[in-house]
């Protein structure tokens, strides 16, 4: 489905449905499965339990997915461990160490998720995703660009150094200094 302006749709429904529908066949579940911007998750362990090697099965779907119109690169959790560059950087960070889960797929550039006509969801790792703008408003900060790389992990610690708090707890985001240290001076 192209839509104007973007690379087109992508979904990976069909492997969803189908996937349960065999696990449901076969094992009486379809063990939790959901698809969300591209990351599948399942109840991994309930998986094992009904004897799944859960490694062939995220292999197999990866494989699959792979093969999907509009899908640029596919991981599994044994591969996303040990892949480098960008994607998997991005994908390492978007998932929780504790979320179990079956293939991590990205989209071409311009792609969007997709169940079905009218429904769209974000890329997950698209750079129309990650690269986000950001104005931070308040009397006596001046007008100030950060233009380096910075990630959505320090707007918390920026807006608390901002309100004056310190945070309750380690936090992996970074205070933008550029937008702190900016002071509206009295004419």
């Amino acid at each position: 489905f192209p839509e104007r302006g973007t690379g087109g749709r992508g979904s990976l429904t069909a492997l969803l449905r189908a996937t349960g529908g065999t696990l449901r066949e076969r094992h009486g579940s379809t063990f939790g499965f959901a698809l969300v911007s591209g990351l599948l998750v399942a109840d991994t362990a309930a998986l094992r339990a009904r004897g799944v090697r859960v490694d062939s099965l995220a292999a197999a779907l990866a494989q699959a997915a792979s093969r999907v119109t509009g899908v640029r690169e596919v991981f599994t959790p044994a591969g996303l461990a040990a892949a480098t560059g960008e994607e998997a950087r991005l994908w390492r960070k978007a998932i929780p160490t504790t979320q179990p889960w079956l293939l991590a797929a990205s989209l071409e550039p311009g792609w969007q998720w997709s169940d079905g006509p009218g429904s769209t969801g974000h890329g997950a790792t698209d750079r129309d995703d990650t690269h986000v703008p950001i104005v931070v408003l308040r009397p006596g900060l001046a007008p100030a660009r950060v233009t380096r790389r910075v990630t959505t992990e320090d707007i918390g610690p920026t807006l608390a150094a901002l309100a004056g708090a310190r945070p309750a707890e380690p936090v992996t985001g970074q205070v933008l200094k550029e937008i702190i240290s900016t002071r509206v001076t009295s004419r």
